[in-house]
């Protein structure tokens, strides 16, 4: 009995080992730890990208490099801060040198908000930077050149920068934003900025947001500019009736709004009704 007890035991033993070493073999490895891939360019900032190429300008063509560098601004015969030649003209080149100057601290603000000017001229990509210095720049006369670029800017960024300034602190730079929108061929995504700038306390911005959602042919704010036809300034009436003929041109002339106005004080927007009416 003692002997047979012993050998259900080293059975018994020998089937929980067999069992174990089961488990360990069905177990899977462990797993290497994952390689880091190399970092590509879209993985980096939009600024350590303007770095880049950038110096790839400066190793292809030093010299064109240092011109761009020192490249000054003129006024225009407006007054308007400008950089003109062939070093910025549809040359692609200039775009990366150029955006590096802005974030220099130490480049003039008239040079700057030239540059801003310049930068669709070039060709080159530079509607993400454009954008991104919006709210970075403290001179409000550069944030509204950036702002007024961003009329040429690629998607996603024109609309990115207008966003930017539709919220900036100066009335003149919202304002921008506004006329600059009806501009961008995307700026329908814009509809909701516009329409609250139709009620804006600044006129300019009212004015500006009614002119925008004409050219772009927003038949939702069709209600929203009949009620600005009774605004206090004429700017905003008359660029509130241009947009309604846009909007609804079969429609705008029976508007019993657009009647009242072919009496208006202001004599263009008292014209335009009057021309519209006769439709």
């Amino acid at each position: 009995m003692a002997r047979l007890q012993h050998h259900v035991t080293a059975l018994l033993l020998l089937t929980l080992a067999a069992t174990g070493a089961c488990k360990q073999t069905d177990a899977p490895p462990p797993s290497e730890p994952a390689e880091d891939k190399p970092a590509t360019v879209e993985d980096l900032d939009w600024k350590q990208r303007v770095a880049i190429k950038s110096d790839e300008v400066q190793r292809k063509d030093p010299g064109q490099h240092q011109q761009l560098l020192e490249l000054q601004s003129k006024k225009d015969a407006a007054g308007v801060p400008s950089l003109e030649g062939p070093l910025v003209e549809n040359n692609p080149d200039a775009a990366p040198v150029l955006v590096t100057r802005m974030l220099d601290g130490k480049e003039s603000n008239q040079n700057k908000e030239a540059i801003a000017y310049a930068l669709p001229r070039t060709g080159g990509d530079w509607s993400e930077a454009a954008a991104a210095l919006i709210p970075l720049e403290a001179d409000p006369r550069v944030r509204k050149a950036l702002v007024e670029s961003m009329r040429y800017a690629e998607d996603p960024h024109g609309v990115e920068g207008l966003r930017h300034g539709f919220k900036d602190e100066e009335a003149e730079i919202r304002a921008a934003a506004a006329r600059t929108a009806g501009f961008n061929p995307s700026g329908r995504m814009l509809y909701n900025e516009l329409l609250s700038g139709l009620f804006a306390e600044d006129w300019d911005m009212r004015a500006a947001s009614a002119q925008s959602l004409g050219k772009l042919e927003m038949k939702e704010a069709e209600s929203a500019l009949r009620r600005s036809l009774a605004d206090e300034h004429e700017q905003v009436r008359l660029y509130s009736l241009l947009a309604l003929e846009k909007i609804s041109p079969d429609n705008v002339g029976g508007f019993p709004e657009v009647a009242k106005l072919r009496s208006d004080p202001s004599e263009p927007v008292a014209s335009e009704a009057n021309r519209i009416s006769k439709r």
